[in-house]
């Protein structure tokens, strides 16, 4: 889902505005200059965008540990979300 706030805060109480689009649309009006909104695209599963998917590479130093899961996240910085704990490790690229 792609999240936008006028504020850049996601995941809070009351939360963000949510809405499905595809990533073509989210990244023009992530582009969009002068938007008044920020967007987030949040737990994007990359089996859902197989192009992007094949562009995947585990970096060499993440052999060893069991990828599951693959998911993309696009933000302009300044994000804020509350503390949390992931069910799964993560690997930040």
């Amino acid at each position: 889902a792609v999240e936008r706030s006028k504020t850049n805060r996601f995941y809070s109480s009351g939360g963000p505005e949510k809405r499905r689009m595809r990533v073509s649309r989210f990244l023009d009006v992530f582009m969009a200059e002068g938007r008044q909104w920020e967007y987030y695209l949040a737990e994007q599963g990359m089996e859902q965008t197989p192009a992007l998917l094949a562009d995947v590479v585990v970096p060499e130093f993440a052999a060893f540990m069991n990828v599951d899961r693959t998911q993309l996240w696009i933000g302009g910085g300044g994000q804020v979300s509350p503390l949390h704990h992931d069910h799964w490790d993560n690997i930040l690229c």
